[in-house]
């Protein structure tokens, strides 16, 4: 996966250096002064009351009268579901009707009826047509009879049987039963999904509703406790953006992966099982039992199979993991050193991903091609080679792979400084 775009961070955060300054697709980073990203809003918005009122207009009007008439554009969306409901699901059929009723509940704007029978429904909408008062539609995924009916079945054979008598008496007073909760259901599919809630203003007052949106994902995201949020070492735009990923657990390598990818515009992979030395203190490595005051034996931690081991440090395969970045150009290798501004920002991304337990490392990889050769500072060469991060020696004129040599750990954002 690559960026694109012309927009660019400030220098200012990405590294000190006016040469240095890479170029990234729009709401890349989590800058809160840009969109992108970081603001939910161009993502997710509620549409204005302009275009709702061209909605409605081009659809139904929501008068009664104009209801019978018919829709204004019979190739519309609404013309197509009038004249074949089979394809829309129930949601969207009932988002469809609301927005172009006008009404505020489903139970003002739509007539729920029963399919007659019990067959295998074949749709989640079997007919829909316009009434005095709004839309009657006849749905299958719930009801009091029908093939999903919660009623025995006598119930569905008698309105079978009602119906070739021509008589509609129990048909009428069971729908009037079941209007109330059908319409009910049909409101709370609409109520928790954000996707269908945002376009429908009369849910959430228009003034609450960034804010609403905001809190929603975070609480989804585990970061909404008052204790929680200040102590977030990033924008929380970027996790509300990324919601879906922070939600979801376990949070594996895949999803750290794909978050980063999108986060960074970069091709990322995730190296699991990264070996690790790991030293042990002095009051806890392994020596022979010594007797303390009174004849009692010292914390010797030498009992094998349990506490025993052999020197000051162990090697440890399951607290470390690699994220290599890349290959990248040389301006984009800079801003991902400990020096640059996006060092800072990806790992503190990482960190809240992960959490504490595990140890970060970064492997930026740098294309082959654009290796510098290593030479001391001049008038036009303005950054000078660190030794260890951004200085290789070659004999060879062009190098045949890409160098992924510098590795990066979090004890190098104190000596970026210093290097």
């Amino acid at each position: 996966m690559s960026g694109s775009g012309s927009s660019h961070i400030p220098q200012t955060v990405l590294v000190t250096e006016q040469d240095a300054e890479p170029q990234f697709r729009p709401g890349s980073l989590p800058v809160p002064e840009q969109g992108g990203r970081t603001e939910l809003l161009p993502v997710v918005q509620a549409p204005s009351d302009e275009e709702t009122t061209q909605f409605r207009s081009s659809a139904v009007p929501p008068s009664a009268g104009a209801l019978s008439a018919g829709p204004s554009s019979a190739d519309g969306l609404l013309g197509q579901f009038l004249r074949d409901p089979g394809p829309f699901s129930f949601d969207a059929a009932i988002l469809l009707m609301l927005r172009a009723h006008g009404a505020n509940g489903a139970g003002s704007a739509i007539r729920f009826r029963a399919p007659l029978g019990t067959a295998y429904p074949a749709a989640d909408v079997a007919s829909v047509s316009l009434g005095e008062r709004g839309f009657v539609t006849t749905v299958t995924p719930m009801g009091l009879t029908g093939p999903a009916g919660v009623l025995p079945l006598h119930y569905s054979a008698e309105l079978v049987s009602e119906h070739r008598l021509h008589s509609s008496a129990l048909s009428d007073f069971l729908e009037m039963l079941s209007q109330r909760p059908l319409a009910q259901f049909a409101e709370s599919g609409i109520k928790y999904r954000l996707a269908s809630s945002h376009t429908l203003p009369e849910h959430v007052p228009a003034a609450d509703y960034a804010r609403t949106v905001r809190k929603t994902l975070m609480a989804l995201s585990g970061f909404y406790s008052p204790d929680i949020a200040p102590l977030l070492g990033v924008d929380p735009g970027t996790v509300n953006f990324y919601s879906g990923y922070f939600s979801t657990m376990p949070r594996s390598a895949d999803r750290l992966k794909a978050l980063l990818s999108d986060w960074l515009g970069l091709p990322v992979r995730v190296e699991e099982f990264t070996p690790l030395w790991v030293h042990i203190p002095p009051d806890q490595q392994s020596f022979l039992p010594l007797s303390g005051p009174g004849g009692s034996l010292a914390e010797s931690f030498s009992q094998l199979g349990v506490d025993a081991a052999a020197g000051a440090r162990y090697l440890d395969c399951q607290s470390q993991f690699t994220v290599r970045i890349g290959p990248v150009d040389w301006k984009m290798f800079q801003a991902l050193m400990p020096s640059g501004g996006l060092y800072g920002p990806l790992l503190k991304l990482i960190r809240t991903f992960v959490g504490s337990e595990l140890q970060i490392m970064l492997r930026p990889v740098l294309k082959k091609d654009a290796v510098p050769l290593l030479q001391l500072p001049t008038e036009t060469r303005a950054s000078s080679p660190r030794l260890g991060w951004s200085s290789w020696l070659s004999c060879q004129a062009k190098r045949k792979h890409d160098a992924d040599e510098p590795v990066f750990t979090e004890r190098h954002v104190d000596m970026a400084g210093n290097h």
